[in-house]
């Protein structure tokens, strides 16, 4: 599944077996929640156009946080000044946060 060039104050993505492609996401409000049962995620993240707090969390699998290094199974962190809020969990599956600073 893949969602492109998201602004959004609010958005809810669930799947029980895909991978979850979220490329372009600007969150300044509100919440965004991904949650996969079996499949890898990846958010995107529009940086200049991003402010939120974020947990990221994996029970079986690997997670990279923005900063782009594996940090275990859960991770908490934040984009700009943090008035949104983005939680991402995969029950089976890799999670990787990418920050872009000028999105295309």
């Amino acid at each position: 599944m893949t969602l492109r060039r998201l602004d959004v104050d609010d958005l809810q993505v669930q799947a029980s077996e895909a991978d979850i492609l979220v490329d372009g996401l600007a969150l300044r409000r509100g919440s965004a929640q991904v949650h996969c049962g079996a499949g890898d995620v990846r958010v995107n993240v529009d940086a200049p156009r991003s402010s939120f707090r974020y947990r990221l969390y994996t029970e079986a699998g690997e997670l990279r946080a923005a900063d782009g290094h594996a940090v275990g199974s859960a991770a908490d962190g934040r984009i700009g000044s943090g008035e949104g809020w983005l939680q991402v969990e995969c029950r089976e599956g890799d999670i990787r946060l990418d920050v872009t600073k000028t999105f295309r």
